[in-house]
């Protein structure tokens, strides 16, 4: 193949570029962000309206209708759900999957706007947001103590400032407690009697609790800022404020309000066993590493664990990081074991050297696929870790059939250019061709509708991508490494060489001789005179079917449809019983060894499926089964 024969004349760039490919793979998989989930754009979009005191079918036909005859005009809407609550109003606008979401978000929010004027004045502005996976938290904690609710949420406050300001932190959204605020309760009947309006108490309030900027001072070659601080920092001042003049006379707040420093309402609750708590969730920004976000997360919050009291308890509730960094691990572990079964099986047969040069593939095809998947800005979620881990087991496949090639190549006196070469060659188009069919069966799942498409395509991408970078591999790097590295295993007791690589590899060569020389020639034998068993005497020109053969068929698809009626009413453990024991009278049956061999296989197969469903181990035989126990 000419790509090979290219890359075996210029080993050494094919050597450059493989440290290359080590290097940039690295950098790719260090750099790779780890997520929980892959970032998807949903196109949803929700309109919710408040209503206060309203039954739900005025929310209905004051609220909900008006709006929905505005959305509806948008020509890209898919499907629109509404419901409609006491004193709330909730529409759902589903888009054509792929639309873009910030113009969804638009058009929704110009034809709510416009709805606007046909909607009650008294109800609160509707509210248009859409569904991101990115907002979801991915780390939760709890702060809960004896301290008192609002004291914790003064805590949970300046823990805030300070995780916001940890790279890659998008939001952190503090829930539960109680917020101080101060409640101005208005006598209306004093109101009426000092002629002051409520907006004569607004005003007074928010005029007196401000800063004034009172602009500059300039003193000999200095200039001072210069401001008048009126914000207050306790509520009692309140008291004292000046609402309106009369006769002279001040009228104080306190004269026309009673005023309590209380706490606001409450929106959120959180709880840990039981036990009143502040509850601290913390999303991340699109495209970040969810495991340093959350490193960096709980390094702040260890610090800050010594500086509460002991009975402050500061608890970890959710934690996406830990399952996401466990399957990190898990295809670590699954690279390394694979490269080291793959060793140790193949240098059997092959020789350590041989086999070496096979498991190499593995890392190099995943340091590509790394490289790719950071070029395409795909970030290792749990669907890609899973893809990946689905792609390890056949990355090997074709750099062991081109090394056997050039091992048998070598075997037949070619010289190791040549036999690197013409091997390739000669396996390159079915190798080629293996690896495209498998793509070829993922490829459809690229074109999967709706946002279920959207989030399974990763697996498809990933896979192929694995494919290829294995193919690649095996086509360009394989032969070059086989070129310089491999050499004709000499069959035989093999020798101590005085040399550190002979002392090492000198197990491994009684191995591969006590396999190659031994226990395969045995294997061969008798797995040849299985063989001849299963096939039988040849067929005579002319030999009529026998009586016992019609029979046999006849029994076989008989067995099933006694089996079906007879399941109906026995218990499942019957059913299995009565299976065995019609398919060894089938067998008994048959005459000819190869149908036996085969009907075997069917009857084995029914069998284990009705064993499986009666054991209650999955579904997926179910429709094989007639037992409803069995789905």
């Amino acid at each position: 193949m000419k790509i090979t024969d290219i890359s075996i004349d210029n080993k050494t760039s094919v050597f450059v570029l493989v440290f290359i490919i080590a290097i940039m793979g690295m950098i790719s998989y260090v750099s790779l962000p780890r997520e929980s989930s892959p970032d998807i754009s949903i196109p949803l979009v929700i309109v919710s309206t408040p209503y206060i005191g309203v039954s739900p079918e005025d929310i209905e036909s004051l609220v909900t209708t008006p709006i929905e005859k505005e959305i509806k005009k948008i020509a890209e809407v898919k499907k629109i759900e509404s419901s409609s609550y006491e004193g709330f109003s909730i529409i759902q606008v589903e888009f054509q999957s792929g639309y873009d979401i910030e113009d969804a978000l638009q058009k929704v929010r110009d034809r709510v706007n416009k709805a606007e004027s046909d909607i009650p004045a008294d109800a609160e502005k509707p509210e248009i947001m859409e569904i991101n996976f990115s907002e979801f938290p991915i780390l939760t904690f709890q702060l809960s103590g004896p301290a008192g609710l609002s004291k914790l949420k003064d805590i949970a406050e300046n823990l805030k400032d300070k995780l916001e300001v940890i790279k890659g932190v998008l939001e952190v959204k503090v829930n539960g407690g109680l917020e101080r605020e101060v409640q101005v309760d208005v006598d209306y009947r004093k109101l009426q009697h000092y002629n002051i309006r409520f907006d004569d108490i607004i005003a007074a309030i928010r005029d007196e609790n401000r800063t004034i900027p009172g602009g500059t001072i300039d003193v000999n070659q200095s200039s001072f800022l210069v401001r008048v601080p009126g914000e207050f920092k306790t509520p009692y001042p309140l008291e004292n404020i000046i609402v309106k003049t009369k006769e002279g006379e001040g009228i104080y707040l306190r004269d026309v309000a009673d005023l309590t420093y209380g706490f606001k309402e409450r929106t959120s609750f959180a709880r840990t066993n039981n036990i009143e708590a502040i509850s601290i969730q913390i999303s991340k920004r699109v495209g970040e590493n969810i495991i340093d976000i959350a490193r960096e997360v709980n390094k702040v919050i260890d610090e800050k664990r010594e500086e509460l009291p002991e009975d402050i308890k500061l608890t970890v509730v959710t934690d996406q990081s830990e399952e996401i960094e466990k399957q990190v691990i898990e295809l670590e572990n699954n690279i390394f074991s694979g490269l080291v079964l793959v060793i140790g099986i193949l240098f059997f047969a092959l020789g350590l050297r041989n086999a070496i040069l096979v498991g190499i593939s593995i890392p190099l095809s995943m340091l590509i696929s790394f490289f790719i998947l950071q070029m395409l800005d795909i970030t290792l979620n749990f669907v890609v870790l899973f893809a990946l881990i689905l792609a390890l087991g056949m990355l090997v496949d074709n750099a062991i059939v081109i090394l056997e090639n050039i091992q048998k190549f070598l075997e037949e006196g070619y010289n190791k250019v040549d036999a690197a070469k013409k091997a390739t060659a000669e396996v390159a188009w079915p190798v080629a061709t293996s690896t495209l069919t498998t793509v070829a069966a993922f490829f459809p799942l690229l074109f999967w509708p709706g946002i279920t498409g959207d989030f399974m395509s990763y697996i498809p991408i990933t896979v192929i991508v694995t494919l290829m970078s294995s193919l690649f591999v095996a086509l360009v790097i394989n032969p070059v490494f086989a070129e310089v590295f491999v050499k004709h295993e000499h069959h035989g007791k093999p020798k101590l060489k005085k040399t550190v690589m002979g002392v090492l590899s000198y197990p491994f060569d009684w191995g591969t001789f006590i396999f190659v020389d031994k226990l395969l020639p045995v294997t061969l034998k008798y797995y040849e005179k299985t063989l001849n068993f299963a096939l039988g005497e040849p067929r005579r020109a002319g030999q009529k079917i026998s009586l016992r053969t019609w029979l046999g068929f006849f029994a076989f698809f008989a067995m099933f449809f006694i089996e079906g009626i007879v399941s109906q009413f026995v218990p499942p453990i019957a059913g299995v019983i009565l299976t065995a024991l019609l398919g060894v009278g089938v067998i008994l049956i048959l005459k000819n060894i190869r149908l036996r061999f085969i009907f075997s296989a069917f009857i084995m197969l029914f069998f284990i499926s009705q064993l499986y469903g009666l054991l209650a181990y999955g579904v997926e035989f179910s429709l094989m089964l007639n037992h409803e126990e069995c789905i």
